[in-house]
C-alpha cells in the first residue's frame, strides 16, 4: 500500500489491519507510526513514534456525519429539533447561521431560503408534522427557484396554501439531499458570500428532490397568480 505524503510516495508495511481489495493494509494507527518514523528526526524509534501517534490521536477531534444532510462536523452533545432530525452539531451550526441572518437585516431577504433548505435536507420520519413541513418548504423552494417568484410573494403564496388546508402525503426523501449544506454557508466571509452560499444551498437541496418535482408542481394551485 502506498500513499502520497509530503510530495513523496511512501510504501507502507502491509500489516493486518484495514482490508482493501483482496489484501490487508496497515491500520490508520500503524500508518501514523510509520510516517512519524519515516519523516521525523533520524533517532526516532518505533516506540517513540507510538507515543507521538497517541498524542496525535488525543488531539484529533472526533467527527460525526449528520444523518440528515451528511455534513461532517466535530462531534458534540446538545439539543436537536423535535422532528427535523439532525446531529446535535449540525443543529447548533444551523442556529449560528440563523443568528448571523437575524443580526444582519440585509440578509433577511434570503433567510427563508435558509429555513427551507435546512428543512428539506432534514425531513425526519413520516408523521403529520413532517409531511406538512416537507411539503410547505419544498413548495416555497419551487415557487422561488423554479417559478421565479420574489421571496415575499412566495411567502404570501405559502400562506394561501396553508389557509386552504390542502392534504399532502409523505414523499420518500432522497438518499443524498444535496452536495451543499449548512456547513458551507457557515464559512461565508461576507454578507454577499452568505447570500450567494444560501442560494446555492437552496438550489442544491431543491435539485436533490428532483424525482418528486412533478408531484410538488401539482400541489401548486392553478390560480396561484390571482392570489398574489
Amino acid at each position: 500500500m502506498s500513499i502520497i505524503y509530503k510530495h513523496e510516495t511512501v510504501r507502507l508495511p502491509c500489516r493486518r489491519g484495514i482490508k482493501i481489495g483482496g489484501c490487508y493494509s496497515a491500520s490508520w494507527a500503524q500508518v501514523k507510526i510509520h510516517l512519524i518514523v519515516r519523516f521525523a528526526a533520524p533517532m526516532v524509534n518505533e516506540t517513540d513514534a507510538q507515543d507521538s501517534a497517541g498524542t496525535w490521536e488525543m488531539n484529533t477531534p472526533e467527527l460525526s456525519t449528520c444523518f440528515g444532510c451528511g455534513a461532517l462536523l466535530e462531534e458534540r452533545e446538545g439539543p436537536t429539533h423535535r422532528y427535523l432530525e439532525s446531529s446535535p452539531a449540525c443543529w447548533a451550526l444551523y442556529g449560528e447561521v440563523l443568528a448571523r441572518e437575524y443580526s444582519h437585516p440585509e440578509l433577511m431577504d434570503i433567510h427563508r431560503l435558509s429555513v427551507d433548505a435546512y428543512a428539506v435536507q432534514h425531513p425526519g420520519r413520516e408523521s403529520l408534522s413532517t409531511i406538512n413541513s416537507a411539503a410547505i418548504h419544498l413548495l416555497r423552494l419551487c415557487l422561488i427557484l423554479e417559478q421565479g417568484l420574489p421571496i415575499t410573494s412566495a411567502n404570501d403564496a405559502i400562506k394561501a396554501l396553508a389557509e386552504g388546508k390542502r392534504r399532502y402525503y409523505w414523499l420518500t426523501p432522497p438518499s443524498s439531499r444535496g452536495a451543499i449544506t449548512v456547513l458551507d454557508v457557515s464559512k461565508a466571509a461576507s454578507i454577499e458570500d452568505h447570500r450567494r452560499a444560501v442560494r446555492e444551498w437552496a438550489t442544491s437541496a431543491w435539485q436533490a428532490w428532483t424525482r418528486h418535482h412533478a408531484v410538488i408542481r401539482k400541489w401548486l394551485p392553478p390560480n396561484l397568480n390571482q392570489k398574489l
